[in-house]
């Protein structure tokens, strides 16, 4: 979902904002951090809801940690939901965050990363998009999609997170 993927002009990424200020992305005010934008309700169960809550935390202060910076959180569209969108350096990044709670022993992150389905990417694809076409300012900077697998106890406690980024591509299937 590059600039020449999203559009018909024939300028490229060197002429972006981005190369032209040498300012990183800026999400503008007023524009929310994607909570009550859009009209799909969350019908995940309590307990599968906060894990999932907890689990997008722990992934957001995870990647804050490596110098990324959150725009947004839980956006909300027709086409389902972003968990998290961020920026690092020049580039915007849509993160898909996986959760598995694991007994002591027992690992699920490997799984966790390539649980993410064909049909979830391209609804992940088209959140981004339709995300993207509410942010004109936003339109000239590459796109990457990573996945983050968080690994909780059985008690909600984090065990271990893993980062792929880079895990799909950005293009429509």
């Amino acid at each position: 979902m590059s600039h020449a993927s999203r559009s018909s002009g024939s300028r490229g990424r060197e002429s972006s904002p981005y190369a032209r200020n040498g300012r990183a992305p800026h999400h503008r005010q007023g524009q929310g951090h994607g909570q009550g934008q859009g009209k799909t309700p969350d019908r995940r169960q309590p307990q599968a809801l906060a894990s999932g809550q907890r689990a997008e935390a722990f992934a957001a202060a995870f990647l804050e940690a490596k110098g990324y910076r959150i725009l947004a959180r839980n956006v909300r569209c027709r086409f389902g939901e972003l968990d998290l969108i961020a920026c690092q350096g020049q580039q915007l990044v849509v993160v898909e965050v996986r959760a598995r709670a694991s007994a002591l022993g027992e690992t699920g992150l490997e799984q966790a990363l390539s649980s993410v389905s064909p049909a979830k990417r391209r609804k992940v694809w088209q959140a981004a998009r339709w995300w993207l076409d509410r942010r004109p300012h936003l339109r000239e900077y590459p796109v990457r999609f990573d996945v983050v697998a968080v690994d909780l106890t059985p008690q909600g406690q984090l065990r271990r997170v893993l980062h792929m980024p880079g895990a799909f591509a950005g293009e429509q299937p």
